[in-house]
């Protein structure tokens, strides 16, 4: 696909140059009150958490990364003081003189809605992507590309709008535990859980790690509607599930990954 994705005023004049970071913006007022920390603040109206998708662009308004958490500008419920951060942004910000009054000025210029910003390094597209499984085997259109003791590892949806963040649903389970909604629909550890995994975006890929580094999962935006699952580790019980350049295995023991399309689920093992 040339062209990244657009729509619903997203993406105007797509540039080459990853936009990395959002600049602080100069002269906040030293004196400006600070929330620490920038308290979770997650709508309980569906109709709310939508307006604020939309306002923030279907992204963190500090980077553009699509897996975020709500949080609060001042401390107040009212959804217009309400941002999408990512875990690195929201701990960047974090204690920081000034963040308050950056917030509110982030919140309505989004760095997801800026015409410098390229959104074909990160998840957005105009409908559900495919997935690069293991090199050389893609999955199209399927919502579950794995299930492991039945569980969706992972799970591909549709951005609400075209040009949107896609839709992206991660369970993962560290050596010894159950397995954990780390990701539900792009947003960060919604049953809480901050201690047990860590969130990464450098570059264009997503880092999810446990506390104890036994399961990880990094998926990449290789091009618009295209993603790649880089590796996987997780674990169902004393069953380990590993997925990689090396292909996909189960305690060790290679299984076929088969390339599938329009399948609700690509592969259960």
């Amino acid at each position: 696909m040339a062209q990244g994705p657009r729509g619903d005023g997203l993406g105007e004049g797509l540039h080459k140059g990853l936009v990395m970071r959002c600049a602080w913006p100069v002269g906040f007022a030293q004196g400006a009150r600070i929330l620490e920390p920038l308290a979770l603040s997650r709508p309980a109206d569906d109709k709310d958490r939508r307006h604020v998708r939309h306002a923030c662009g279907y992204g963190c308004v500090r980077c553009g990364a699509t897996i975020y958490q709500y949080r609060t500008v001042s401390g107040s419920a009212d959804v217009d003081d309400i941002v999408l951060l990512c875990p690195p942004c929201a701990h960047a910000l974090a204690g920081r003189p000034g963040a308050e009054q950056a917030l509110r000025i982030m919140r309505q210029r989004p760095v997801a809605r800026q015409s410098q910003f390229d959104r074909r390094k990160l998840p957005y597209a105009l409908e559900m992507p495919d997935l690069v499984v293991v090199p050389g085997v893609t999955m199209r259109k399927t919502p579950m590309p794995i299930l492991f003791g039945g569980v969706p590892v992972l799970r591909l949806d549709a951005p609400e709008v075209p040009g949107g963040a896609v839709e992206i649903g991660i369970t993962l389970a560290m050596a010894g535990e159950a397995p954990r909604p780390v990701v539900v629909a792009n947003e960060w550890l919604p049953q809480g859980g901050e201690g047990d995994w860590t969130f990464e975006r450098p570059g264009n890929r997503y880092v999810i790690t446990s506390r104890d580094r036994s399961a990880q999962l990094i998926l990449a935006a290789v091009t618009p509607g295209l993603l790649a699952l880089e590796l996987l580790r997780t674990f169902d019980g004393c069953r380990m599930l590993e997925s990689g350049h090396n292909g996909t295995r189960i305690d060790g023991v290679a299984c076929p990954t088969p390339a599938v399309k329009s399948q609700i689920v690509g592969m259960a093992v």
